[in-house]
């Protein structure tokens, strides 16, 4: 099996990012690894596009902030649809333990006929389970306790430290590039589910900063929550208990902050319909 590993960062440099130093530790184990560089600062693009020089990194500059679906697709583009192939992919603030390619090549050979498979993944804040979830139609729900390694029906993953067998994009479909930033993986998976079994969890632990862990400022929560609203509408839109069930949670997340920030922004922004336009200010 040959693995190809997929990063996109944003307005970050490569030496700043722990994954991208573990995976250049491990050009060994790896065919290729890509690099997609969504920033939006030129400077911290120019020192990233020679550092992947450098360091023998297939460098893409996604000419700003494009998202991370359409950054995705274009790496999987230039991945051939070899049956041996295994893409996985990173986010730039994931912290991996050293086991983890040893790792995922056994669950593979273990389970070599399941084409996703999906580490622990935690909070490196909290030390809760962030990944793998439960989901239920469209609510995806972290569990209270890890279950043990084997393969899952009923779960859902985020992307960070996911192997795909690279046919499977074939056979499903890319990543929905309507999806920026929120729900991309879980709308894969539900995809993918529809032609393939489960996914397999593997004994792996990856630690993950998340920014919604993180105290932002107004303008920053603004922003974020336009993205998760038009994203979230996306993944729930096409039924009616989805778009029902998408209303209720916008509204409930939209009264929340509004309280936090004892603004009335966020319940102005509940009734605006959701555009293209919601995501112009990440470009």
């Amino acid at each position: 099996m040959k693995f190809h590993s997929v990063l996109v960062i944003y307005n970050e440099k490569c030496t700043k990012s722990p994954s991208v130093n573990y995976l250049v530790s491990q050009r060994v184990v790896l065919s290729s690894f890509i690099l997609c560089d969504n920033s939006t600062d030129e400077s911290i693009k120019k020192n990233n596009r020679l550092f992947c020089e450098k360091s023998n990194i297939v460098y893409i500059d996604m000419k700003g902030n494009m998202g991370l679906s359409k950054a995705y697709n274009k790496a999987i583009s230039l991945i051939s649809d070899h049956e041996d192939n295994w893409v996985v992919f990173f986010d730039q603030d994931t912290r991996i333990l050293p086991d983890f390619f040893e790792q995922l090549e056994s669950s593979i050979k273990e389970h070599p006929d399941i084409y996703i498979h999906v580490p622990y993944v935690l909070s490196s804040q909290k030390g809760i389970q962030i990944s793998p979830s439960k989901i239920f139609g469209y609510h995806v729900k972290r569990r209270s306790y890890p279950r043990a390694a084997g393969v899952y029906f009923d779960s859902t993953a985020i992307n960070t430290g996911m192997a795909v067998k690279r046919c499977v994009f074939s056979k499903v479909g890319k990543y929905n590039e309507e999806l920026f930033l929120d729900y991309i993986d879980h709308y894969f998976i539900r995809e993918y589910k529809k032609y393939f079994k489960g996914i397999v969890l593997f004994n792996a632990r990856l630690m993950q900063e998340f920014s919604d862990h993180e105290q932002k400022d107004f303008d920053a929560e603004v922003k974020r929550f336009m993205i998760y609203k038009r994203d979230f509408y996306v993944f729930c839109k096409n039924s009616f208990w989805g778009r029902f069930y998408y209303f209720a949670k916008i509204t409930f997340r939209s009264f929340k902050l509004s309280l936090k920030h004892k603004n009335i922004t966020f319940l102005i922004l509940l009734v605006l319909k959701s555009s293209g336009r919601d995501n112009e200010n990440e470009s």
